[in-house]
């Protein structure tokens, strides 16, 4: 046999084995998405998205001014599948991630969505609830205050809880209320989304006045967390001394504002007896309960599981 028919013979066997193996020229796999504030769901500029396989980096890039990236790496254009996470990250943000799957050489889904949660919000994440979170306040013009969320929160415990400990909770069940500064939504509209973020029944917040260098007039804004309020409700607390939380005394409006969003809580928990534990402790707080709060009171009682042996 002549030399050239002996060459080309390995040369065809080597294709062959080539052609056949399990091990085929990798193919570039192009990964894109975004990456938004959970807080704000403003897009996220300068973040960090990395692309793992293991503890192997395959791709990095940085987010631009919308908040996108895009990652080019090769990966197996054969047969099977290849497990990967994808994972964002950006000082003063808690690290976000999330599985992805590539499919000879194609990812499982067009975009990528991530959401970073600011440090200053996800520190007051609530991990069991009842909760009440009392969010930021403007301080009085003049008057800077970085601790008032804390005094806020202070008066609602002295002034609510006072009165939830006298009715039939254990102590696993009562509400917490919780101060949390950092939680700055831009707009009352946005509360509602910071009360579910946080894990909260209610999110607090609002803004204080100062007539006078003692007494302040505390204007609040209270959202439930589940959605139910049609909008936000209000209250104006006058002559509030917020410097002894024992003596401090916020307007039945306001009180009555968080109450309803702890009872809405109660009730969507499927805890009737709570919800209406809750409201008769609010109906020898406020005198005589709001609309909304009666209304409440009377779907619990119907949810009651002895209701029937009445």
């Amino acid at each position: 046999m002549s030399n050239w028919l002996r060459n080309s013979g390995v040369c065809l066997a080597m294709a062959m084995l080539v052609a056949c193996g399990d091990d085929p020229t990798p193919t570039m796999t192009v990964i894109g998405g975004s990456v938004r504030d959970e807080a704000t769901e403003e897009p996220v500029r300068g973040a960090e998205v990395r692309v793992m396989s293991g503890a192997e980096l395959q791709a990095s890039a940085l987010t631009d001014e919308t908040g996108r990236f895009q990652l080019q790496f090769p990966a197996n254009a054969g047969p099977g599948s290849q497990s990967l996470e994808l994972s964002a990250s950006l000082e003063g943000f808690r690290s976000a991630s999330r599985p992805v799957v590539v499919n000879q050489g194609m990812p499982s889904e067009l975009s990528y969505a991530l959401s970073l949660i600011p440090e200053g919000v996800a520190s007051c994440i609530q991990k069991s609830g009842p909760a009440v979170i009392v969010g930021h306040f403007r301080s009085a013009p003049g008057r800077p205050d970085p601790d008032l969320s804390a005094r806020i929160a202070d008066t609602f415990r002295y002034d609510l809880l006072t009165q939830i400990q006298k009715a039939n909770f254990v102590a696993t069940k009562q509400p917490g209320i919780f101060p949390c500064g950092t939680a700055k939504p831009m707009t009352p509209e946005r509360y509602g989304r910071y009360a579910r973020l946080l894990g909260a029944d209610a999110y607090v917040g609002g803004f204080v006045t100062s007539p006078d260098p003692i007494k302040v007039k505390v204007q609040i804004t209270v959202a439930d967390g589940y959605g139910v309020m049609v909008a936000p409700l209000t209250a104006t607390s006058s002559d509030v001394d917020l410097d002894d939380p024992t003596l401090a005394r916020l307007a039945p409006e306001a009180n009555a504002a968080v109450l309803t969003a702890l009872a809405i809580g109660y009730k969507l928990s499927d805890k009737p007896q709570e919800c209406v534990d809750l409201i008769a402790a609010s109906e020898r707080m406020l005198g005589s309960l709001p609309a909304t709060l009666a209304t409440l009171r009377e779907e619990c009682k119907a949810a009651l599981p002895n209701r029937g042996l009445l």
